[in-house]
This record gives C-alpha cells, structure tokens and sequence, in this order.
C-alpha cells in the first residue's frame, strides 16, 4: 500500500456545485491523494452529492466530515486532525484548481528539506469555466 501524498481539505457550507467541480478536478491526481470535505450542515445537499461521488470513485479515498459549528477554522483543523498525507493542502470552497495544481505544489514541497514549511499561493478566478 502506498503512502498518501495529499491530504486536501476543503471547508464549505452549501457549496456543493463548487465542491463537485473541485473534486472532480482533483480525483486523477497522478499522487495518492486524500480529498476531505468539512461541512457543517448545508441546505443544498452537499453531503448526499459528496457520498454518491465517493460512491462512484469507490477507489479514490473522498472523506465527508459533518462538523457541528459552522466555524472555518474549526473544520479546517477537524480535517486536520483526520489528514493521514505527507503534506497537508488546505483549499477553499470557492476556489477550482488548476490542471496541474498537485504536481505544482509536489515540485515546491519536494524542494524543502526539514519538513517544516508552510506554502502559500495566489488563487486566480475563470469565471467563463465551467
């Protein structure tokens, strides 16, 4: 069994379109990867779109945790606390990922050599994607 590279978590509330397009972006990561969706609750069933594509990607490893408080931080360190990846990827809701995104981040992650660093980057906006 191989080591999870990636751990993405990503924190929402009733954003489920948005976290349809964002893991279907990340699902053929080249890395093993672990997708982990922090909800709390939506209205516009996140969670039942978010099973039925664990459902369908039976051998891709898609976490659902239902956090009690609609809180940002909170899911965000609950997701946290369940990442089992080498390196942690925090995303929002609102953000698709490039193409290349996981091969992007594994090149600057590769690059540091005491395993403590936090990387950030800028997020750029497709509007006209779909």
């Amino acid at each position: 069994m191989h080591k999870v590279v990636f751990s993405i978590v990503i924190p929402t509330f009733n954003r489920s379109l948005n976290i349809i397009k964002i893991i279907k972006k990340l699902i053929n990561s080249p890395f093993k990867t672990e997708i982990i969706i922090c909800d709390s609750k939506s209205k516009d069933q996140t969670k039942e779109k978010v099973l039925l594509l664990k459902s369908i990607y039976k051998h891709k490893s898609i976490k659902y945790i239902d956090i009690k408080q609609n809180n940002h931080s909170k899911k965000r360190n609950e997701g946290i606390k369940k990442a089992i990846g080498k390196y942690i990827i925090l995303l929002d809701d609102d953000g698709i990922p490039e193409k290349d995104f996981l091969k992007k981040y594994k090149i600057l992650l590769d690059k540091v050599k005491n395993n403590r660093a936090v990387i950030c980057g800028s997020v750029g906006y497709n509007f006209n994607e779909q």
